[in-house]
């Protein structure tokens, strides 16, 4: 049944393609001619497109964060609970400064034919954190990698404040695990 499902989503693919290439075809022409119905047509033909790029954006997301909170909690509920160590690890961290342009179409015209384009920019700082964690469990060490947006040191003094966490595994399935450190996510 999935391959029938791939070869239909490749076919649909390519279906919306063909329809999204014509629609900007008749976009065109109907600007160099100005023919009203033409637009119409053309934008009647790109709504494919714009709804399963919609689709793709807003609507897998969810429904994968879904699946995995689910597969999660079945992990906590039926899997091996083991009380882990955190105090082996390593953190690294990059810091950097970022210039973000403000969009607010009005004022940066304004800003720029008043020579003061410079105003539509702000400088933010950013961070990122690796954490990498060496856990011991059930006879074997195991390395997990993670990464924050916060600094380092307060990464440091919240592991350091709750010093041990549980992993949650499958015994059926190694690849299955959950570290719980949500603690980190406050």
């Amino acid at each position: 049944m999935s391959g029938y499902k791939d070869h239909f989503y490749s076919k649909l693919e390519i279906v919306i393609g063909i329809l999204s290439l014509v629609g900007v075809l008749f976009l065109f022409a109907a600007l160099k001619n100005g023919n009203l119905f033409a637009a119409l047509c053309g934008i009647m033909m790109l709504m494919p497109l714009m709804i399963t790029l919609w689709r793709n954006k807003y609507g897998s997301k969810a429904a994968v964060t879904k699946q995995s909170h689910e597969a999660m909690q079945d992990l906590k509920r039926h899997g091996n609970k083991v009380q882990v160590s955190l105090t082996n690890y390593v953190v690294k961290s990059n810091s950097w400064t970022e210039e973000v342009i403000d969009d607010n179409s009005r004022y940066m015209f304004l800003n720029t034919i008043s020579g003061n384009s410079n105003a539509n920019i702000r400088n933010e700082d950013r961070v990122i954190t690796f954490l990498d964690l060496f856990i011991s469990y059930d006879g074997k060490e195991e390395e997990f990698n993670f990464y924050f947006n916060r600094d380092s040191e307060t990464l440091r003094m919240l592991l350091e404040v709750q010093k041990e966490t549980y992993l949650y595994f499958d015994t059926k399935d190694s690849k299955k695990k959950y570290l719980d450190l949500e603690f980190l996510e406050s």
